[in-house]
């Protein structure tokens, strides 16, 4: 599982919050911190392979669904979260919009290890 801030996006206490949880139920993720890059996101993506992506938006600013929907299309295969109240635009399928912290700990923790077969890293989330 890959958690990270949306481009431009410095508020990132949701992701440590995000992070946290997951962590006190042995889940592992890796915590890629606030405002990444799309392309940088689609980078990391290649390189661990994580099953679902979680990104964070706190202000409209920086919560546009059709970035969201892209990177969706780029990588099919991914489980794909926006999380955080800067999300107001509506996510057509398959991308989803966890609008609570308590929603996202329950869909970030719902099934599987977040990584693809051989491909996760340490246990419990580490900052990237």
């Amino acid at each position: 599982m890959l958690l990270a801030g949306a481009e431009q996006e410095a508020h990132c206490l949701g992701l440590h919050a995000l992070a946290a949880a997951l962590r006190k139920q042995g889940r592992g993720c890796l915590l890629l911190g606030p405002a990444l890059p799309w392309a940088a996101l689609a980078a990391a993506v290649v390189r661990v392979r994580p099953h679902t992506v979680l990104v964070w938006s706190q202000t409209p600013l920086t919560g546009r669904a059709y970035r969201l929907v892209r990177f969706g299309r780029d990588f099919p295969r991914v489980r794909l979260f926006g999380a955080g109240p800067g999300w107001i635009e509506p996510f057509p399928p398959p991308s989803v919009r966890l609008t609570t912290f308590a929603a996202a700990v329950a869909a970030c923790g719902a099934g599987g290890s977040g990584y693809a077969a051989g491909r996760h890293p340490a246990r419990g989330c580490r900052p990237a």
